[in-house]
């Protein structure tokens, strides 16, 4: 049996030391080494008592549990792990080598094919060096000659910068002119990080600029603007609307495509304003309003065509009152519709969902899953509406990893579904929303 005094001062490393893959392990095994160390102790310290007593009292019985664990099994099981680390140390370097090695040759056979691809595209590029230097020559000189005419049609630097200034409510970017054309300076260095909407307003502005150009005949002109109001904050939309309607309103013919239903409300008010002045002059030709939309949703592949302006985007102002009669449409439907239109409904429905909840629950922050608890409704068909605006729109995170197919034809009971809860939860919003609807 071990001394006891040599087995108090055994030390075990610290667990520190180990690499990590065996970090619990030997944890585990030192705790072990421990207790069984405390074990033995104890049984030591008892076993002192007992022949202690048995020397006073030679003739008494004394009894004592000798049920102690074997330390040698404990200490082999802690070596065993130490052993193991320091195999480990001992050959990582080898090993580090030799996986090096291996990385190495695995790399260069993966892109050998490549190298060999780049070598024939260099070879190619050198050969074909002097006719680029013609070419560029011959560029040079065109631009050139273009930056000529360009001169004498720049517009002043200082009314461009008056204008971006006006526009974007700061005067932190400028226009310097400066050999052919602008620099564009933020302060006193140039602008090298311009934002989506700074970009948007310059080439807006620069263009609206050209079109007093002497080469542009206003009155005869077709101007053609697509979606000049994008990454624009709402403020800077109604500055772009009042920069758009001075600068074309002479010209021949006008025309505007935009995604952005603020900046739509904005022009579609202005051409009812122009419409109304053109039934007292026969002079001016009345505005239109169209939408693309698809031809024949039998016919694949998908094809577009130009319609007029369905009667609820030309009627109303807000674009709640255009989700709802879509989705109030396809919930009347007899048949089902084709997958591409329950993709296009899902998002629209979530959208309605949204807007509905937002003045039924101004108070609520939680998300749309949050809010349907809020309401009583068939739990069931909460599930399910939310189900299908999560899955086939831009849902929380908590929508569906996979697309379940046969929710597609489950669309319209569904979007029947999310009418009845409107019609439950604000039966008299519901009713004015169907009488406007049906207009």
């Amino acid at each position: 049996m071990p001394k006891k005094k040599d087995m108090e001062n055994i030390s075990l490393p610290d667990k520190a030391s180990f690499y990590s893959d065996i970090k619990a392990e030997y944890s585990e095994k030192k705790t072990n080494f421990k207790n069984t160390v405390d074990t033995i102790t104890t049984f030591i310290d008892h076993l002192i008592r007992k022949l202690e007593e048995k020397k006073i009292q030679p003739f008494s019985r004394q009894s004592m549990n000798t049920n102690i664990p074997d330390i040698g099994n404990v200490v082999s099981s802690v070596n065993e792990v130490i052993r193991r680390h320091n195999n480990t140390s001992a050959n990582f370097a080898t090993e580090t080598k030799k996986i090096g090695r291996k990385l190495a040759s695995s790399m260069i056979v993966e892109n050998m094919n490549d190298y060999k691809r780049l070598l024939e595209s260099r070879k190619k590029a050198q050969d074909g060096a002097d006719s680029l230097k013609t070419q560029v020559a011959k560029l040079t000189g065109d631009m050139d000659a273009l930056n000529s005419k360009v001169r004498n049609c720049l517009r002043p630097a200082e009314e461009l910068n008056t204008e971006l200034k006006q526009y974007l409510g700061h005067g932190e970017l400028r226009f310097i002119l400066k050999d052919t054309g602008y620099t564009i300076m933020r302060g006193k260095i140039p602008a090298k990080s311009l934002s989506e909407g700074e970009t948007t307003a310059i080439a807006l502005l620069y263009f609206l600029k050209s079109l007093s150009d002497n080469n542009f005949e206003r009155d005869k002109g077709i101007v053609v603007l697509d979606d000049p109001v994008s990454s624009l904050d709402s403020n800077a939309i109604y500055l772009a609307f009042g920069y758009i309607k001075e600068w074309t309103k002479q010209v021949g013919q006008l025309f505007v495509f935009t995604h952005n239903f603020t900046f739509f409300r904005e022009i579609k008010n202005w051409f009812h304003f122009e419409n109304e002045y053109a039934k007292k002059s026969s002079a001016v030709k009345p505005a239109n309003f169209y939408m693309i939309d698809r031809a024949d949703e039998r016919v694949d592949p998908r094809q577009t065509v130009l319609r007029k302006l369905d009667p609820m985007l030309r009627k109303y102002e807000t674009e709640y009152h255009y989700m709802f009669s879509m989705v109030y449409r396809a919930a009347h439907r007899s048949r089902c519709m084709p997958y591409d239109q329950v993709y296009l409904l899902a998002n629209c429905a979530r959208r309605l969902l949204d807007r509905f909840f937002a003045f039924r629950l101004p108070q609520s922050t939680a998300n749309l899953r949050g809010k349907m608890r809020k309401i009583e409704f068939d739990e069931a068909k909460k599930t399910r509406i939310i189900r299908f605006v999560n899955t086939y729109s831009h849902g929380d995170i908590d929508s569906e990893s996979e697309h379940d197919i046969s929710i597609l034809s489950e669309a319209v009971s569904v979007l029947r579904d999310i009418i009845d809860l409107i019609k439950s939860e604000d039966s008299k919003h519901y009713q004015c929303m169907v009488e406007a609807t049906s207009d």
